[in-house]
């Protein structure tokens, strides 16, 4: 295998897979991992509790700009209350915090690290309580 050039969407694949994959994020959202926040003409069908994965800057290093390191926001919602809101990014943070990002079929291998607790609140759009926390993200893309 050979460093291949950064990718962007294998690392929110990677990111988004493992939560998928832990039980205790998939017990509370199902395949509710999402790569962006709904448009408020998609409100109506987007599922609740649901998490959200969104860039929200990084780099490349060189000499070949295989390794990355992007800064990312992990959104959790939930229409029950802000204390199942803060359960599901517990469950989210358990998941992620320093595990290695190995995800089958996917090229960028990884891991994050959580840089800021999460903040909560309450968005009266969708009528849901959010918590979010800011992440680094560092990945190798291999081919």
């Amino acid at each position: 295998m050979t460093a291949g050039i950064a990718s962007a969407d294998g690392l929110k694949q990677a990111i988004r897979n493992t939560l998928l994959q832990s039980d205790g994020v998939y017990d509370i959202v199902g395949p509710a991992v999402y790569g962006n926040h709904a448009q408020t003409d998609d409100m109506s069908t987007v599922e609740f509790p649901h998490v959200v994965i969104e860039f929200y800057l990084g780099d490349t290093m060189p000499p070949v700009g295989s390794f990355q390191k992007v800064i990312f926001e992990l959104w959790c919602f939930h229409r029950e209350s802000s204390s199942a809101c803060l359960r599901l990014y517990d469950a989210c943070f358990a998941a992620l915090q320093n595990q290695f990002l190995n995800v089958e079929g996917i090229g960028t291998k990884g891991a994050c690290t959580e840089m800021n607790r999460p903040t909560e609140g309450f968005y009266e759009m969708p009528r849901a309580y959010f918590s979010h926390g800011r992440w680094l993200g560092r990945a190798l893309t291999l081919s």
